[in-house]
């Protein structure tokens, strides 16, 4: 074993004793008292609250509670004290089901114990009762607090298309529910993404610019829609726009390879959007916020019945969110509306109808670049014109998306039921910007460009699937069929370019740039119309030879095309470049043994096809990456699922991956690719969330990745090799309405790729931590007050290109009221 290794080894050893501890802890902890603040209100509000605050299972019907009031309830109880407190004098007892699970039923019921066994309806089921002939008790109603006061979930779908538990699923997940998002105020998919373990996140400009995200190494741009296929440019050009999270109820992150439901792919893995669903009770809640540099944000959600028998429910949000930034010159503003219909069609069928209308806009510098040039290109001297400069043409930026859907969901029976879903997005971008590139040291611009821009694309995904249960060999099995579609339209009808050389026009004076382009030079080269069509059909296993053995096996059938038009020139509407791959198999393979109930080891195996839009020197476009996904790992559940804790290795083995052909250019003037085999992306991870103890949540996280060519060299140095992510949230047990909370994110030292040995000083970011605060104060069950510090000791940064000074948000806090109805 080399001196390498053993230091990997070692780091790995150290963090599965940082992990086994915080396991300990939660278990020493776990049976401890809660502490309850409950009002005088219906028994019903009462065990729902309850629930919220224990993360208990409460299992009662409404029939049985009926309209009773109850008393005040507070103290330090565990959740069995708090029921028999809160049930004396109702006639109700309690029935322990074990794993932190309780029953709700008749005290007369419970002393003769002639209940049966109580089914409960879980979020996803169909109706508002329970109608199953076979059980002669009353309709029971789960209450959980998985998404409303959790760091975890207890099951996805979204690595194989069975549902499974995190601790089944034979990849890495990591999930970001809507507590997380509340508590440390990630307002935006890319905030969620920044924050999640082994997650990459580089914006090109901060406040609804472009975005980019790196997931082991390799670029993320697969998305699901509530577990559907989303087409690509389904959201526009970027790999991930600023979407809100108000309409977003958790983020479901799988890392890896994922082709066996999202098709063609990098290694990296995909993000699942879980969108707010109805409830079928009124509540209604409002928030206001305000923040550094005139950051305001508003938000109204509103959901319940919309019938008396509660057979359609409906849901609707609405958002602004509007700031300027901590450099010059750049503004944005997001408003969004969302709106969902569930209609119960039958006692089986469900009937889903989404919509979603946003719109963007930027003003001041450009979206894709700010900052400015690390060294004068005319003597080469580090330039410093402080960390609010930012040399960008004073353009704009508007874009709108609009998406909608439909979704059927039939169950069959208790062993099977099947669900349609289809998605309709277009969107419209009108842009000018511009940027200087090389400066020189009179301050005039050795290189500057300009563009005006219009784009608009629309796209269509569809998603059938059927799954569940067979039995063989006297044991239970499941299994999931499915196809999905994608059809994707992307025009660009103009992209006009104005290209300022020396002598340049351009200069910087008072904060600005000064720049007045010839438009009579502008070139349109670019513009052309793309489609990318994908389809596919899988199917899915999970088979139980042995009683703690799973074997998970799936395969994949793709055909995937793409054609481009060149709308400019003597060549207009002439169809210029066209790709078509038939028949694409991707096999999967996961193993899963459990030790016990709680601890399980899995492997799993996939192939890597991803077609690509890099050219060579002569014009080219390169073949297809090709490769394999291994990972080994090791899962932990504990209390009834709210505790989740994974460790993983994982290697990747890619040919044809595009690399810079030194400083050689396309026949067109762009950068040329050269195509590398043999390319391995080594690593490991481990990840902690969930429920420690009562009142004490943590999501932590610790990535290792490093992709080398064929001779050993890293490939993206501008990547770090090392994450580490902690977020956590105590509430004070003395003082319950109190909750207070913190993280940090740390990375280690990355390096831009235009770096020469000259220069390698400026254009490298040294490992560096950021720190988050927060605290939130619930004055009653309607009306609560949060505050979030983010860069609390306001380091000083460097993130996106690393050939510029581009420096990340300094100290900046934002103050929200949240008023429940």
């Amino acid at each position: 074993m080399n001196r390498q290794t053993k230091k990997h080894v070692l780091g790995l050893k150290r963090l599965s004793l940082v992990v086994s501890a915080m396991l300990y802890v939660g278990t020493v902890f776990a049976n401890n008292p809660l502490v309850v603040d409950l009002p005088a209100q219906s028994l019903g509000e009462s065990l729902h609250h309850l629930a919220k605050q224990s993360g208990a299972q409460i299992l009662f019907s409404n029939e049985i509670t009926g309209k009773q009031q109850v008393k005040s309830v507070k103290g330090q109880l565990t959740v069995e004290q708090a029921l028999q407190q809160l049930l004396q004098g109702t006639g109700l007892a309690i029935k322990d089901n074990g794993n932190n699970s309780f029953s709700i039923v008749p005290a007369a019921q419970q002393q003769s114990r002639d209940m049966g066994q109580l089914k409960p309806i879980g979020v996803n089921a169909i109706g508002t009762a329970n109608r199953d002939s076979n059980v002669a008790q009353l309709p029971v109603i789960t209450v959980n607090a998985e998404n409303e006061n959790s760091y975890t979930m207890r099951s996805t779908s979204a690595a194989t298309g069975l549902d499974l538990s995190l601790r089944e699923t034979p990849q890495s997940v990591t999930v970001i529910t809507k507590q997380r998002m509340e508590d440390q105020g990630l307002n935006s998919v890319g905030d969620v993404l920044a924050n999640t373990t082994g997650i990459f996140y580089q914006e090109s400009v901060p406040v609804f610019g472009e975005t980019y995200v790196y997931s082991r190494g390799y670029a993320l741009t697969n998305y699901q829609i509530d577990g559907g296929l989303a087409a690509a440019y389904a959201f526009g050009t970027g790999s991930n726009p600023f979407f809100d999270t108000a309409i977003y109820d958790s983020m479901t992150v799988v890392r890896g390879a994922t082709g066996l439901l999202t098709g063609a792919g990098e290694p990296s893995g995909s993000i699942n959007l879980n969108r707010k669903r109805p409830t079928q009770d009124f509540q209604a809640s409002v928030e206001t916020s305000a923040g550094s540099w005139d950051h305001y944000r508003g938000m109204f959600d509103v959901s319940g019945a919309l019938n008396q028998s509660g057979t359609v429910r409906g849901r609707a949000v609405i958002a602004t969110d509007t700031s300027d930034a901590w450099f010059d010159n750049y503004s944005g503003k997001r408003s969004l509306g969302y709106g969902i219909l569930d209609v119960d069609l039958t006692d089986h069928t469900l009937l889903t109808v989404t919509g979603e209308y946003v719109k963007e806009k930027t003003e001041g510098g450009d979206n894709w670049v700010y900052g400015y040039p690390v060294v004068y290109y005319d003597n080469g001297e580090p330039t410093n014109y402080g960390k609010g400069a930012n040399m960008s043409y004073d353009g704009y930026s508007n874009k709108t998306r609009q998406t909608y859907g439909l979704a059927i969901d039939h169950q069959f029976n208790d062993n099977w039921k099947l669900k349609f879903n289809y998605t309709y997005s277009e969107w419209d971008t009108d842009s000018l910007h511009g940027y200087v590139w090389y400066m020189s040291s009179d301050d005039t611009a050795t290189f500057a460009r300009v563009f005006r821009n219009k784009q608009k694309g629309e796209s269509n995904a569809f998603d059938l699937k059927l799954d569940g249960h067979y039995y063989l060999w006297g044991r239970q099995h499941d299994v999931v069929l499915g196809v999905n579609s994608s059809d994707a339209n992307f025009d660009f009808p103009l992209d006009l370019r104005v290209n300022g050389y020396y002598g340049a026009t351009a200069h910087y004076a008072n904060g600005h740039i000064v720049y007045t382009p010839d438009w009579s030079s502008a070139t349109n080269s670019s513009a052309n119309d793309k489609k990318i069509n994908q389809r596919g059909g899988y199917i899915s296993t999970r088979i139980r030879p042995l009683e703690h053995l799973a074997v998970i096996l799936g395969a994949r059938l793709s055909d995937w095309e793409y054609n481009r038009k060149n709308l400019n020139g003597p060549i207009n509407g002439t169809l210029t470049e066209h790709r078509k791959y038939s028949d694409e198999f991707t096999p999967y393979v996961g193993v899963v043994y459990d030790f016990n109930q709680n601890l399980a080891a899995y492997a799993s195996y996939t192939t890597i096809f991803n077609p690509q839009t890099y050219y060579d020197v002569n014009g080219l476009v390169l073949d297809p990456e090709e490769g394999v996904n291994y990972e080994l790992g090791l899962k932990g559940e504990w209390f009834n699922g709210r505790l989740n804790a994974s460790m993983a290795v994982f290697q990747s083995n890619k040919d044809n991956v595009a690399v810079k052909d030194d400083s050689n250019l396309t026949p067109w003037g762009e950068q040329a690719y050269r195509a590398e085999d043999d390319t391995k992306g080594k690593g490991y991870e481990m990840e902690v969330a969930g429920e420690l103890m009562l009142g004490w949540h943590m999501q932590a996280g610790f990535t290792y990745v490093k992709i080398k060519d064929s001779d050993g060299e890293l490939l993206t140095p501008d990547l770090p090799v090392k994450q580490f992510k902690l977020f956590t949230t105590y509430q004070i047990p003395q003082l319950p309405q109190l909750t207070i909370g913190g993280g940090v994110n740390w990375q280690s030292k990355t390096v831009s790729s235009e770096a020469t040995e000259k220069y390698y000083d400026l254009f490298k970011q040294d490992a560096y931590a950021v720190v988050d605060l927060m605290a939130r104060y619930e004055f009653n069950s309607h009306l609560s007050v949060a505050f979030n510090l983010k860069n609390a000791f306001d380091k000083e940064y460097r993130k996106g290109l690393l050939s510029r000074w581009e420096y990340g948000p300094e100290r900046n806090w934002m103050a929200t009221v949240k008023y429940k109805f």
